[in-house]
């Protein structure tokens, strides 16, 4: 008997400590296409043809830590007038509560440092919670090691979020250590997380839909006020008076609509919907500053019905994936950096492919596919040109939507098991 329970242990400890298919698709296909990308740009290199966007690696000599720099000389500004009605330092095309953020960070003697610190920081908390993820899953040993590894060298979106030094990697610890925190029955303080998200980037608050969808009215009460909070708050520290400052940051944001929405330079970075719209209307090359406040109502209003008629009623791990995407891809405009939150994806996945296997619940359909868009999804494709236009972020818009088309289709697991087998 003793001999019997020892084979049943080391069986269970080897099921554990194997990759299962599908995050080895997922992996395999990271290493071949960012392999594929890397090649290419040294070929560019090579032959003298410049740097095809969007390898992030080392590869963009003068850029390096653009979006942080970019708001140096305006900080050094404040309070005067310069910074609020001059031109001199560019604009602070960002929601008033990053105010918060930024003032402190310019005021530090090593700013760059400071920010790199702690972005890396929170990239700790995050890998630290991702681990603890994956081990409750089921998954040990050398295979959890290297598949955690391996899922932070191949992301794509994390190399870019160092190369620019964005604040999207708030945004993105927020809104995960929300989800968290839900999946951890803490729908207080995922509410608290989701309203922190919303009020650095108003898109993360669709995530309080997670908690609507349970009838947990008081908990979206709850994000809508600490956004609320923060955003007012923001404006009295920014000041001179709430009004001027609503006022001015007001203006900085319809900046943005007419330097970037509306604008047709960005768009090999840009991965959303509306920037899948500026692709496919090139050949009559249309004014779209004037479509993006029609694509944003109608973007708005298709949300809410497509929530209502169809996710509402989906099991939690399904809005979870749904509502990251949207968050990434509704917006008018949507950067390489803004594909940290699909990270969020990747870790519901992988969680729910382990977890699967250990312990014997069988998938209603399955995560292959899902694991394979989202591997194009998090690699260069700096390769993806066509005469002399690159498509690697309308590649990923593609398959993002895809994404979304066979998670809306069917529940991952049939709500009986996901609820007595699953315990979030």
């Amino acid at each position: 008997m003793a001999q019997t329970v020892t084979r049943e242990k080391r069986t269970t400890i080897k099921r554990e400590e194997q990759l299962p298919r599908p995050l080895l698709a997922f992996l395999f296909t990271s290493i071949a296409l960012t392999i594929v990308s890397l090649v290419y740009t040294q070929i560019c290199r090579k032959l003298g043809l410049g740097l095809p966007y969007s390898f992030a690696y080392y590869y963009v000599p003068g850029d390096l830590f653009g979006d942080l720099r970019g708001f140096g000389a305006k900080f050094q500004l404040y309070p005067t007038n310069d910074f609020f009605y001059g031109a001199p330092g560019g604009y602070f095309m960002y929601p008033a509560s990053l105010f918060y953020v930024f003032y402190p960070l310019f005021a530090l003697h090593h700013t760059l440092a400071g920010f790199m610190a702690f972005i890396t920081g929170l990239l700790s908390i995050l890998v630290y919670a991702f681990v603890g993820v994956m081990q409750y899953a089921g998954l040990a040993g050398r295979a959890l090691v290297s598949f955690v590894v391996a899922s932070l060298l191949l992301s794509y979106p994390l190399a870019f979020e160092y190369l620019r030094l964005n604040v999207e990697m708030l945004v993105f610890a927020a809104v995960s250590l929300g989800v968290l925190a839900f999946c951890c029955e803490k729908p207080k303080l995922a509410a608290t997380c989701f309203g922190i998200a919303g009020a650095l980037k108003i898109y993360p608050l669709m995530f309080l839909g997670l908690p609507f969808a349970r009838k947990q009215y008081r908990y979206v009460g709850l994000g809508v006020l600490v956004c609320a909070v923060i955003s007012v708050s923001a404006l009295w520290a920014l000041g001179p008076t709430m009004l001027q400052a609503y006022r001015w940051d007001a203006f900085q944001l319809r900046l943005f609509q007419v330097r970037f929405a509306g604008h047709l330079a960005q768009v090999a970075y840009d991965h959303s919907f509306f920037g899948l719209i500026k692709v496919l209307t090139l050949p009559w090359k249309p004014d779209l500053t004037s479509w993006v406040p029609v694509y944003t109502r109608c973007a708005a209003v298709g949300a809410l019905v497509l929530y209502f008629a169809r996710l509402i009623r989906l099991p939690m791990w399904n809005q979870i994936i749904v509502l990251s995407i949207l968050a990434v891809t509704l917006p008018p405009v949507s950067y390489d950096y803004t594909l940290l939150t699909v990270e969020i994806v990747f870790a519901v996945l992988s969680f729910l492919v382990i977890r699967a296997q250990v312990s014997g619940v069988p998938l209603s359909t399955s995560l292959q596919p899902h694991l394979i868009l989202l591997a194009i999804t998090f690699t260069p494709l700096s390769f993806v040109m066509y005469q002399g236009g690159r498509y690697g972020a309308q590649v990923r818009c593609l398959c993002l939507i895809a994404l979304l088309w066979i998670t809306l289709r069917k529940p991952i697991f049939e709500a009986h098991e996901a609820g007595a087998q699953l315990p979030a």
